[in-house]
């Protein structure tokens, strides 16, 4: 499958950044749109809980890691 992603953390104030996770990715040799469909939720879900983590490890300032 093709995949291309970026990750960027974007100044917004001087002590507070916006983290954005762009991808593109083309799932058209799975089966069928069901599979698309799940393959799509799949990616969201993790990608979702990696930014989860990455902005609680920063707003933590890495402690503990």
């Amino acid at each position: 499958n093709l995949y291309h992603g970026t990750f960027e953390a974007r100044p917004v104030t001087t002590t507070t950044s916006k983290l954005i996770y762009a991808f593109v990715y083309d799932n058209s040799m799975l089966p069928d749109d069901a599979a698309r469909e799940a393959d799509k939720a799949r990616r969201t879900a993790s990608f979702t809980e990696r930014l989860q983590n990455m902005k609680k490890y920063l707003e933590d300032g890495g402690a503990g890691q």
